[in-house]
């Protein structure tokens, strides 16, 4: 028989015989070169609907391939046919199983829905071909299953065969056909993609990032409580101050002036009241943005410029933030009542859209609440659960301690170690002051020049953060104008940084190091072996000059990355300890540096004891994880400070 006919006839018949235990290393790092084939299975869905939170979308077919040019292929719902128990049976027997290795292509999206849908919890351990793909080649612009079929092996391409689109109305045998095909070709890669990595040193990596895709998949699927009445009370403020700012325009532009409308605000700004143009539209235009309006103020001269200038900002920030998270609230919350965001984990597409970046970090979407403004006043719509308590914490300047830590500065490491404020510590040492004499003076208010050490801390703070990403005089200027709005003179700027870079000369060593490595080798690595490929890298071209920028950022912001999804998956193994114990713990959000969940429990004594457990495990157990996982001693002391409250803030 074909396996075509075999496929869509659904005859095979997954090995159900799984031991408790077994005779080779538990994960594909260890038992790579000896798996035996019945342990690992290749896994697809269909579905109707991209996304598992809505009554009206349903899990269509799956398929599992557990030999080659095989696969055991189920209707779950196609024109009235329902899944028989037994076959669900069988993949729950597999996806339960913590020996069993359960390979798929975006396969988080394939384990949500199977968590949703069908309540299965996810034990298996997985590997996903897509992530594989990224640490393999991160430049590749075409990640599909087909495309990375066709770059490992011959394996015949099957897209054609439905109508994705409309898949439930497919022919059972089509669609049969083509779930098999996809779960039997990453089977097939699972091997050479796992050899590929393993000669790329990256199988740890990739052990670590499996490890993680189950917790995402239970911050996903759990999803976060949306306080909606506090949301409704909020939306009714900032609504309030948009009107008002709508006004107030109108009182100083006319009757006729619409803020929304770029030609009049260009009109305005650069005709009306003669600012210079500071910066263009990508089609040539003079740009009325709000980065446009913050350099407008180095140019305002009269209080019309002013009143102007702060009242366009205040409607652009109510504007961007009613429309961005405060009216899709009910496009957000699922039929459970709570908010469902979705993480990509590299640089991938999923669910049709560019999420995730090249460096690793987590990228969210349906909402990305990534850039959602710090403190309860936006942030506290997303709340405890009734009877639970918020959990918060916030690795505090890790990329510098990364930064540090990977050009050994001495004066910042040492600064780490002691728990000193660094940008204080820098500043104190780029003047030749002890660091608590630093301190007391930025304490006193009423040295005379009291406000130009707080200004130059913040100049020594944005080059801190900066130097990494090619901080130059022009842009520390702009900076410094927007923070704080005094217009130093390009020459300061030109001599702080280079006195910054003439101080701290590890750093600016390793800077050069790291563009020399991209521009003679076209590619750069971060300590766990990640790499970002930059083969454009010289001074010559502006893409080239780009590249050298990365050849800096990534290692930072990929051990950055790569130390907070570690953090969290020793969370995860925390808090599940916790509801053993029987006090319900669960992750909920990560952004940016921080880790967010929710327990329990309304116990001061209780929520005091778990503080102390997560810091210890935020800034501890991650480090020993890293010297245990990666063979790096990270001898930078990490920070992560935790509170407890009722909302996110």
């Amino acid at each position: 028989m074909s396996r075509t006919k075999q496929i869509a006839n659904n005859q095979m018949i997954l090995p159900l015989a799984l031991s408790s235990t077994v005779d080779w290393p538990v994960g594909y790092v260890e038992g790579m070169d000896n798996l035996p084939e019945s342990r690992y299975f290749g896994f697809d869905i269909e579905t109707k609907g991209l996304t598992p939170y809505r009554k009206d979308v349903y899990i269509v077919s799956f398929a599992v391939s557990a030999k080659e040019n095989t696969a055991n292929c189920c209707i779950v719902s196609h024109q009235g046919t329902l899944a028989k128990g037994e076959d669900l049976f069988k993949l729950f027997k597999i996806l339960s199983d913590p020996t069993a290795i359960v390979i798929g292509h975006n396969i988080k999206f394939d384990v949500n829905w199977v968590r949703v849908k069908f309540g299965i919890d996810i034990k298996c351990q997985l590997f996903d071909t897509m992530f594989a793909m990224y640490l393999l080649n991160e430049n590749m612009k075409d990640n599909s299953l087909g495309t990375l079929a066709a770059d490992f092996e011959d394996i015949e391409g099957h897209k054609n065969i439905v109508n994705r689109k409309n898949i439930e109305l497919s022919a059972k045998d089509d669609l049969l056909i083509y779930n098999g095909k996809d779960a039997d070709s990453v089977r097939r890669l699972f091997p050479l993609m796992g050899t590929a990595l393993k000669k790329n040193g990256m199988l740890p990596l990739m052990t670590v990032a499996m490890s993680v895709l189950p917790v995402l998949s239970k911050i996903e699927t759990t999803g976060i409580y949306l306080d909606k009445h506090y949301a409704a009370q909020t939306q009714k403020e900032m609504f309030n101050q948009l009107v008002a700012a709508k006004y107030k325009l109108r009182e100083l532009c006319g009757v006729g002036f619409n803020p929304g409308s770029p030609k009049d605000m260009r009109h305005y700004m650069y005709t009306t009241l003669k600012l210079p143009i500071r910066k263009y539209t990508e089609s040539g235009l003079a740009s009325t943005d709000v980065e446009a309006l913050k350099r407008a103020k180095l140019d305002m001269k009269s209080q019309e410029d002013h009143d102007f200038i702060d009242t366009a900002l205040s409607w652009s920030k109510s504007t961007k933030l009613l429309s961005t998270y405060y009216e899709p609230i009910e496009g957000w919350t699922a039929y459970d009542g709570r908010v469902h965001t979705t993480y990509s984990l590299g640089k991938s597409r999923e669910l049709k859209t560019e999420t995730g970046t090249v460096t690793g970090r987590l990228g969210s979407s349906n909402p990305n609440l990534q850039n959602i403004p710090r403190g309860t006043g936006h942030r506290g719509m997303f709340s405890a659960t009734p009877e639970y308590s918020f959990i918060d914490g916030d690795f505090s300047q890790l990329e510098l301690r990364v930064a540090s830590y990977l050009a050994q500065e001495p004066v910042m490491v040492e600064a780490f170690k002691e728990g000193r404020d660094i940008h204080t510590a820098v500043m104190a040492d780029m003047r030749q002051v002890p660091y608590k004499d630093m301190v007391q003076m930025l304490d006193c208010k009423t040295l005379p020049n009291y406000q130009e050490l707080k200004n130059d801390r913040v100049a020594i703070k944005r080059i801190n953060f900066g130097i990494l990403y090619g901080v130059q005089a022009q842009r520390l200027q702009n900076l410094i104008w927007m923070e704080l709005g005094i217009d130093w003179e390009i020459e300061r700027c030109e001599r702080l940084v280079t006195d910054w870079l003439s101080k701290y000369k590890a750093i600016d060593r390793w800077i050069k190091l790291q563009r020399n490595t991209a521009i003679n080798k076209g590619f750069v690595s971060m300590p766990f072996g990640q790499r970002r490929r930059l083969p454009e890298a010289n001074w010559k071209t502006p893409e080239g000059r780009r590249a050298l920028r990365q050849a800096t950022n990534f290692p930072v912001q990929s051990t950055a990355s790569w130390i907070c999804l570690i953090g969290m998956n020793l969370l995860d193994n925390y808090f599940n300890h916790l509801t053993n114990k029987g006090i319900d713990a669960r992750i909920l959000l990560q952004v940016h540096d921080s880790i967010s969940g929710e327990v329990k429990t309304k116990d001061e004594t209780v929520l005091k004891q778990i503080r102390e457990d997560v810091q210890r495990i935020l800034e501890v157990d991650t480090v020993a994880f890293i010297k245990d996982a990666f063979g790096v001693d990270f001898n930078v002391p990490l920070s992560f400070p935790v509170t407890t409250s009722d909302r996110w803030s």
